[in-house]
């Protein structure tokens, strides 16, 4: 048996050093607008949405990036800003002026509204070993990304555990929105004032939280105009009416984050791992967006860039 000739060794280890310094150096830092037309029942006139997700804001996510992003949102044309939760990083706030100073340098005519995602609230919420949701109120190392890669992934036994009952809402976060003019919608809905009419918006709690309340949510929605349902993870979709509601967006995936076979499945848990990423039909025929998010908890991306997503939305003919 021959031995691996040096050039070899040579060539596999500046593969993984090419990889590596892309993964966490340059395509987290990159940032891509992604541009969609959809028509929607029930809507009179042209609007724009813009929708961003996973913003994961701390240490690792440098004030550069943040400004990028900033300019982006802010040069593209919209009606509405939408954000589809995780502010935070393992439900730690370590600079609050940076957040609401970033909150509120984007501005939008109708205003700028989001919901919670599963690191938004009083402790992290993630998928423990038994399985089950469940939170903690420890953050995680990024050692800990790589020792995820070498457990046994137990199924998601679609099931929450005692703990998740006495979830609130971040405290020092909801100070942050409320100073930048973010409106939070946790399972409420709200109609946007339009040119011709308005325009149903609806914000659900987060589904793997057990915080995801529709029927509260849904309350004081009005059938006769369009809706935009924001909800920050997609194995929350089959909770929502089949009659309410024309499209839904959301994040929570980072698009695989690592989006390779084995590590993405080790990394993204999902209940319904079809809604990765991207524009869906869902079996209720509504249209579903899931975004790859703009930020991360871990620092690292692969064949997943961040992205924002500027949506046009027209009436159906």
């Amino acid at each position: 048996m021959s031995l691996i000739r040096p050039k070899t060794l040579l060539d596999i280890g500046l593969l993984l050093s090419i990889v590596g310094i892309w993964s966490r150096f340059i395509e987290p830092s990159l940032l891509f607008t992604k541009r969609l037309t959809l028509s929607l029942p029930l809507l009179k006139e042209e609007v724009t949405l813009l929708h961003f997700s996973d913003l994961h804001i701390g240490p690792h996510l440098s004030d550069a990036f943040l400004r990028k992003l900033s300019r982006k949102i802010n040069a593209l044309p919209k009606d509405l800003i939408l954000f589809t939760g995780d502010f935070l990083s393992f439900s730690t706030l370590s600079d609050k002026e940076r957040l609401i100073r970033f909150l509120s340098s984007l501005k939008a005519p109708c205003g700028f509204f989001a919901v919670l995602g599963n690191h938004d609230y009083n402790q992290y919420v993630f998928i423990n070993d038994e399985g089950f949701y469940d939170c903690t109120n420890q953050s995680q190392s990024p050692l800990r990304l790589l020792t995820k890669l070498f457990e046994r992934t137990t199924p998601i036994q679609k099931k929450f555990t005692p703990r998740l009952n006495a979830l609130t809402p971040h405290e020092e976060l909801l100070d942050c929105l409320k100073k930048s003019s973010v409106q939070l919608l946790h399972n409420q809905t709200t109609q946007i004032p339009l040119k011709k009419g308005a325009l149903n918006l609806t914000g659900l709690g987060e589904y793997s939280a057990n915080q995801l309340n529709a029927s509260l949510a849904f309350t004081g929605y009005n059938r006769e105009l369009p809706g935009i349902v924001l909800i920050h993870n997609g194995d929350g979709f089959k909770q929502l009416p089949l009659d309410q509601g024309n499209l839904i967006l959301s994040g929570h995936t980072h698009g695989g984050q690592i989006n390779l076979p084995y590590f993405r499945e080790k990394l993204t848990r999902l209940e319904d791992p079809q809604y990765l990423h991207g524009l869906f039909s869902l079996p209720s025929g509504k249209k579903a967006f899931v975004s790859r998010g703009v930020g991360s908890a871990y620092p690292c991306r692969f064949l997943s860039p961040p992205e924002i997503v500027h949506l046009t939305l027209r009436p159906m003919k």
